[in-house]
């Protein structure tokens, strides 16, 4: 992948020579050559579109990338059209498919995986009790690049009186400048409506570390710094820096038949210790067909500072049904 990566940009500081049929000799960047058309950079005349069937030969300052017409990827420095009067060897091109091939050309896709669960419960007792979770997960790959969202819904009714009305955002850019090593950007959402909480929006760098055990295991950690705005519908608004704390780990288990898995999320204030976070999901997936999933999951939310709720821990138990693709 990083052979990929190095070539298709083309250096910007270098001189490619073009000779045409006539004898006509055309200097600067060339960028492309795909479906009999060459395209170069010039100093005198900007960009130039040129047809290969007026090109004699072309002399490129450094070896490039190509694909052939067969498919197969090679890189070459001269190119020209074959003469038995010409002794030199040069690379056919009308041999040549594209030169300078972009991510696309080369087949490289970005891939999307995605998570979506629900859990559903209710009691008719002497009240009526309706508790409704739900979460989506999302990634996309491409290349060295990554990206993450998360977005998780609570709601539960008493009596048709709603008791909680939580939802959470965490989205995740990250980057591997190394088979890694990445560094990310993070912005996370929390709402408590009925805790005092409007808004709690997060937001910061991150250094993180992908550790290589095994094909079984998926572990990744990271530190970072973040900046807190916690938004209060009775009380002062707080804002303040934080040290954060992220672990992500997944474990194949019995045949690949049951996954074990841990997310947590920490942060601790840099301006008061006592102001703490941490949240985290701790549970086994299993698989059955066609994509579908059930989960059995222990949730922890701890706010050392809440802002109406009487107890700064809270956990949950759910068994969930889902589809991943």
């Amino acid at each position: 992948m990083i052979f990929i990566l190095c070539i298709v940009v083309p250096p910007t500081v270098r001189t490619d020579e073009i000779t045409m049929n006539n004898g006509d000799r055309i200097t600067g960047i060339i960028s492309r050559m795909k479906d009999g058309v060459l395209q170069i950079k010039t100093t005198y005349a900007g960009y130039l579109k040129i047809s290969t069937s007026d090109i004699k030969r072309i002399n490129l300052d450094i070896p490039a990338p190509l694909i052939a017409q067969d498919g197969q990827l090679t890189q070459q420095q001269l190119f020209g059209v074959p003469h038995e009067d010409d002794p030199i060897e040069a690379y056919p091109i009308k041999e040549v498919k594209i030169l300078f091939p972009t991510v696309v050309d080369l087949g490289e896709k970005g891939s999307f995986a995605g998570r979506a669960n629900v859990s559903i419960k209710i009691e008719n007792d002497s009240t009526q009790k309706r508790e409704l979770d739900a979460d989506f997960n999302l990634t996309y790959k491409f290349l060295r690049h990554y990206y993450s969202t998360l977005f998780q819904l609570e709601y539960d009714r008493n009596d048709e009186v709603p008791t909680k009305r939580d939802w959470l955002s965490v989205n995740q850019y990250a980057y591997y400048y190394d088979p890694q090593w990445f560094i990310s950007y993070w912005y996370t959402l929390k709402q408590e409506k009925l805790d005092g909480l409007e808004l709690r929006q997060t937001t910061g760098p991150g250094w993180g570390y992908k550790f290589e055990t095994s094909p079984r295991t998926y572990s990744t950690t990271e530190f970072g710094v973040s900046y807190n705005y916690e938004d209060y519908d009775d009380l002062p608004d707080l804002d303040f820096f934080s040290i954060n704390w992220v672990m992500n780990f997944e474990r194949l288990l019995f045949t690949d038949r049951l996954t074990f898995y841990h997310k947590h999320q920490s942060g601790i204030s840099m301006e008061n210790v006592d102001k703490q976070l941490w949240h985290s999901w701790t549970g086994f997936r299993i698989p059955f067909i066609h994509g579908f999933i059930t989960s059995f999951e222990y949730e922890i939310d701890y706010d050392s500072k809440p802002a109406l709720r009487e107890q700064d821990t809270n956990t949950t138990i759910r068994v969930k049904l889902g589809k991943e693709w």
